[in-house]
């Protein structure tokens, strides 16, 4: 890869995400993609009593939540582990 293939990458927030993927800018159907699949890709699971995650780990948690204040929100997990995901405008 040459200097002039790599990409400059910054940093953002979670906000900032949701509005490139809302407002339809550059590379939003990129991360529109990755937090489909940080929604779908994972081994949490939904208390059933509190409603909230549980995950084997925080950095897991932290990828489902991330997905969620995006959009891209897990739903439930059935026991064929059929997963339903929330889309934005879906």
């Amino acid at each position: 890869m040459t200097k002039k293939d790599k990409k400059k990458y910054k940093s953002c927030s979670f906000t900032e995400l949701m509005t490139i993927v809302e407002q339809k800018k550059e590379n939003h159907l990129e991360i529109a993609e990755v937090c489909k699949h940080l929604a779908l890709c994972h081994s949490v699971i939904i208390d059933p009593a509190s409603g909230k995650y549980n995950a084997q780990s925080p950095d897991e948690l932290a990828l489902v939540d991330g997905a969620a204040a995006v959009g891209y929100i897990f739903k439930s997990r059935d026991a064929d582990l059929n997963i339903e995901i929330e889309v934005p405008g879906g």
